[in-house]
């Protein structure tokens, strides 16, 4: 297993992830960053017309290995 560090930014917040978590596979690394976005979702875009929220991956060295974006926009129709 390897330790990966997802760092999360968007609307006004900036999270680095410091302590990291070890995970077995890029598939589990892609899993467990899009896990992030949508429980942190949640809570900060629940008030919000639109917005972005982005995770991005580090490995151990703190190369990026993966980044996932969630973005929303909401409108009353005419």
């Amino acid at each position: 297993m390897a330790r990966y560090y997802i760092d999360v930014d968007g609307l006004g917040r900036h999270s680095l992830d410091c302590g990291g978590q070890e995970l077995l596979s890029l598939r589990a690394v892609r899993k467990e960053a899009i896990g992030v976005l949508l429980e942190i979702s949640r809570d900060a875009l629940g008030d919000c017309d639109q917005g972005d929220l982005a995770a991005s991956v580090r490995d151990a060295s703190g190369m990026v290995v993966f980044r996932a974006r969630l973005s929303l926009a909401t409108e009353w129709p005419d």
